[in-house]
């Protein structure tokens, strides 16, 4: 039979380790957790934003289909949700690796431009009404081109971070993709 004393120096150093981790190392994983868990809403509020805008993109060709909505008015309201986004970009790309990061800074930039130098020449050239005959496709092609411009990031903020290959693959995507659109802005100013 056990003595008395090695029973209670046991207890005793059980229940002063379990303390000791209590006070001094469970704090640290608490806010590890916190910060981790802050990390995963990041990312998921980061890929809720660019799938509503793809959405919309998208809702907005279906509103020119359906003759809801004026050019000019859909126009307006898809650069109004991309400054939207654009001014959270530094809280999306928080969540992003650089290279999509970039490639999504120049997809938001581009879109931008787009949307407004199409809403600046229809409405100074006065086609802007429903019934300037070939206006709603030009304007449904661009809404339908610029809707699949997200897919990487999306797809990137998607993919669970234990999967490596996939998430390699999705930046390698970024990249080449960057290289050509690089290329092409090069080869539309003249090859400077």
């Amino acid at each position: 039979m056990p003595d008395l004393t090695t029973i209670l120096v046991s207890a005793s150093v059980a229940a002063g380790v379990t303390m000791l981790i209590e006070y001094s190392a469970k704090p640290m994983l608490e806010v590890r957790k916190d910060r981790i868990v802050q990390h995963a809403r990041d990312r998921e509020d980061a890929r809720k934003r660019l799938v509503t805008l793809a959405t919309k993109l998208g809702d907005a060709v279906y509103d020119l289909d359906m003759s809801a909505w004026d050019p000019l008015v859909v126009i307006m309201r898809i650069s109004d949700e991309f400054r939207d986004v654009s001014s959270q970009r530094h809280d999306i790309g928080a969540s992003l690796p650089d290279e999509i990061r970039l490639l999504l800074d120049f997809e938001l930039g581009y879109c931008t431009a787009l949307l407004n130098t199409s809403g600046f020449r229809y409405r100074e050239s006065g086609k802007m009404n429903s019934s300037a005959p070939g206006v709603d496709e030009d304007v449904k092609v661009m809404l339908r081109l610029l809707s699949d411009r997200f897919a990487i990031p999306i797809d990137y903020l998607s993919t669970p971070a234990w999967n490596v290959p996939a998430r390699r693959r999705l930046i390698r995507r970024a990249i080449e993709a960057r290289a050509a659109q690089s290329a092409r802005d090069h080869e539309q100013r003249g090859g400077e």
